[in-house]
């Protein structure tokens, strides 16, 4: 980035960059996926701006965080899912409520049809659906891990086994250790829970220079990095991390789950997130949101086309009964007695 910044603004010397002057005059699109905070971001902006297209979209990783950069009509954000070649791409484009249309429509274009992902429109008001249900994901999964005794390597098997098509933390690695974390830690300030182990588990690795697919390791071994996507075997290093972890307080409940339980308590949390974001507005509809984590979560689309539709195929009945039986809180809108369906006409999140 350093090197960019210095090209663009000409500090090495206009005469060798007259050509990435020129370059960044035709751009139409700027993303910049890795500056999270709000500073950075308008440090980017700042430099960046003045050489481009005053007509050019600017996109950061996530939506921007500066109240400026908020304002700006040519701004949004751009969060691309997990590339879980099996389960397909999905990348949600977060709208302001400056943000013009035809800004909308040239990231809509350039996501269909250069990126050959599949866009979902989120609103900035709300939290972004695809962070918030992966972090409950992985969240419910290294809970398993830490107070049951469980290998990840064996928990993952388990969550394919019910159709998913990847597990929570071979999924980990091809979102990325890092955005992981991220996601993780504002999960927790969300429901009020820090799940300490899921955060410090995932700082390690950080720290162990393992981010995943593209460092070559994150949980599993990737000698071909993201060529491929195609784990090699477990990290010894992430097994020797959780081990250090189980030794705490919290491994004394170890053999109390065995991994097909693990993993339906794990699908299930999922459904709760699921509902959750529905009674949050996060997205338009259920249809959508069903659709965005069979694409990007790899749910298995057999179990009712989407966790919303698989509560609606089972029963809400059944289907609170079975979140109370594996120890899971209530989503509000699984008690709602106006509530027939969650994909009818006319259903509407609370």
């Amino acid at each position: 980035v350093e090197v960019l910044l210095s090209r663009t603004t000409g500090e090495l010397g206009p005469s060798c960059h007259s050509s990435w002057h020129a370059a960044f005059k035709k751009c139409q699109l700027i993303f910049d996926p890795s500056s999270l905070d709000a500073a950075a971001q308008q440090n980017f902006y700042s430099i960046i701006s003045p050489h481009v297209d005053p007509e050019a979209v600017f996109a950061f990783g996530q939506g921007p965080g500066s109240p400026s950069l908020m304002a700006n009509p040519r701004v949004v954000g751009l969060n691309f899912a997990c590339p879980d070649a099996a389960s397909g791409k999905m990348v949600e484009i977060v709208r302001q409520r400056s943000t013009e249309e035809s800004v909308l429509s040239a990231v809509w274009s350039f996501t269909l049809e250069t990126q050959k992902r599949l866009p979902l429109l989120a609103d900035a008001s709300s939290s972004l659906l695809l962070p918030r249900v992966l972090a409950a994901f992985f969240r419910a999964a290294m809970s398993e891990v830490l107070n049951n005794g469980l290998s990840f390597a064996e928990l993952d098997k388990a969550v394919r086994n019910l159709g998913f098509s990847t597990g929570p933390f071979q999924l980990a690695d091809l979102y990325g250790i890092a955005a992981m974390a991220c996601a993780v830690k504002e999960e927790g300030k969300r429901v009020g829970s820090s799940e300490a182990g899921s955060g410090e588990v995932l700082d390690a690795l950080l720290a162990a220079a393992a981010f995943g697919v593209a460092s070559g390791a994150g949980f599993y071994v990737y000698p071909n990095g993201q060529a491929s996507g195609k784990a090699k075997g477990v990290n010894r290093a992430a097994l020797k991390l959780i081990r250090d972890h189980t030794k705490s307080e919290r491994a004394k409940t170890k053999g109390a789950s065995g991994p097909k339980q693990a993993a339906s308590r794990v699908m299930w949390a999922v459904v709760v997130s699921a509902v959750c974001c529905w009674e949050d507005g996060v997205v338009a509809s259920a249809e959508i949101l069903d659709t965005a984590l069979v694409v990007s979560l790899g749910w298995p689309p057999f179990r009712g086309g989407g966790p919303l539709a698989y509560v609606d195929e089972l029963g809400r009945e059944p289907s609170a009964k079975e979140m109370t039986s594996l120890g899971l809180a209530l989503p509000k809108a699984m008690t709602r007695s106006d509530l027939a369906s969650f994909r009818r006409p006319g259903s509407t999140s609370l």
